[in-house]
């Protein structure tokens, strides 16, 4: 099973299977980190009746767990839009920044699997999609990725400065999400704050 990954400037954040949208249902597992202030909760809100049809007071309510993890589960359409939103006091506290995201799953998918390290920063998410025994993982969203299908995943190794040559380094960097940029500046000893291209070029002049 091959899913691309498209991020467009005026469109939805999609997760996309290449084919024409799919009817029906699929299981969706959210999964976010982020801690919250006192009496805010997590939820997700989209444009299905599951998740509320855009309306946060009827969103999809996500339970706290340890190491402030919000979890939840869904039956969703399988062509469908949402948004992850922090809720307090009966009403929208914040909603996450950036375009919403859209799914187009095939029809084969069992489950899919949504997570987010980030509230703050909507290009720290991924999806697995579980067909079976196989997983496919659909991680850049920066660009048109393609998942490769396997049975074991394994995380991607943050690059090294050996590995980085001098005429690739740049657009290497560039092509990492802000999270594997924060690690790499985190190991050298660098301050990890700022913007993607702040943190691009404190590793750039290392």
């Amino acid at each position: 099973m091959t899913m691309r990954l498209i991020r467009c400037h005026s469109k939805p954040m999609c997760f996309a299977s290449g084919k024409e949208a799919t009817t029906g249902k699929v299981r969706a597992r959210f999964e976010i980190k982020q801690k919250l202030n006192y009496g805010h909760t997590m939820a997700v809100v989209g444009s299905s009746e599951e998740l509320g049809t855009w309306d946060p007071l009827h969103a999809h309510s996500l339970s706290w767990n340890e190491d402030d993890l919000w979890q939840g589960e869904a039956e969703v359409p399988r062509a469908v839009e949402f948004k992850f939103i922090v809720l307090g006091d009966g009403e929208v506290v914040s909603w996450q920044p950036g375009d919403n995201v859209c799914l187009d799953v095939p029809a084969q998918a069992e489950v899919i699997h949504i997570r987010s390290t980030s509230f703050e920063d909507p290009e720290a998410l991924s999806l697995t999609v579980i067909e079976g025994n196989t997983k496919s993982d659909v991680k850049n969203i920066n660009a048109f990725t393609e998942a490769v299908s396997s049975t074991v995943l394994s995380e991607p190794e943050t690059p090294t400065s050996e590995t980085l040559q001098s005429g690739t380094r740049e657009s290497t960097l560039n092509g990492l999400k802000v999270a594997e940029l924060k690690q790499m500046c985190k190991e050298r000893g660098l301050p990890v704050s700022g913007r993607k291209a702040d943190l691009v070029a404190r590793l750039m002049n290392e």
